[in-house]
């Protein structure tokens, strides 16, 4: 038997294959996903209807304990103000640390390739296949 010598196009082809069908079973997952929880919403609101009808934060089932938690999450509206409060009083643990990537592009740009102080850059090539 002789082996058919593997190239750069069959390899891409078959790329391109197991991607559309990989996308087509998520588009199918993501679809039945939603429906769930659609549902489980609707539960959920029933529920937190339920314990405020009844004045309870929890209640035991043979399913499982059922119970509300109350969330709490923070939007920044005045960047401005956040940051001249925090440069006042010092509190930088009010905020997290992370690099906004275009920033530093644009940094190392006006500052001929060099980083800002601090920031360490990694690269490793990825393959990508695009349909033509």
């Amino acid at each position: 038997m002789t082996q058919t010598p593997v190239t750069y196009e069959m390899l891409a082809a078959k790329f391109v294959e197991l991607r559309a069908r990989k996308s087509a079973i998520q588009q199918e997952a993501d679809s039945k996903i939603e429906v769930l929880e659609d549902a489980m919403a609707t539960i959920r609101a029933e529920l937190n209807r339920l314990f405020n009808e009844h004045g309870m934060e929890s209640v035991r089932t043979a399913q499982g304990t059922v119970y509300r938690q109350l969330k709490t999450s923070y939007q920044l509206r005045d960047a401005g103000a956040l940051f001249q409060m925090v440069k006042e009083t010092g509190t930088v643990e009010l905020l997290q640390r992370r690099l906004a990537t275009q920033a530093i592009e644009e940094y190392k740009q006006a500052n001929n390739g060099e980083l800002p102080p601090g920031v360490h850059q990694e690269q490793a090539y990825e393959i990508v296949v695009r349909k033509s």
